[in-house]
């Protein structure tokens, strides 16, 4: 139980930085002056640059990233070294 915890935790730590790195890179962009004009075509009363729209795409969008790189550790911590290196 300590290991599958533990390796858990290392993979998510693993995928910390790219997740926050593209929410960073998603964040400046869409605050960009042309981002915020080609956002204004798809919103509909609400202005482009709305600050809890931004913080509340950002939570969804860190929740998604967290669960996509969640679920293999999970998976990889059940199984057995073993039988991982005997299908490869």
């Amino acid at each position: 139980m300590f290991a599958e915890t533990s390796l858990r935790e290392a993979y998510l730590q693993q995928t910390a930085a790219p997740r926050f790195a593209a929410l960073l890179m998603g964040l400046f962009s869409a605050l960009a002056l042309l981002g915020a004009r080609l956002l204004e075509r798809f919103l509909f009363g609400v202005p482009p640059t709305d600050p809890k729209t931004y913080v509340g795409t950002v939570l969804a969008m860190l929740a998604v990233a967290t669960l996509a790189s969640a679920l293999p550790a999970w998976r990889a911590a059940r199984r057995s070294p073993v039988e991982a290196l005997a299908e490869d």
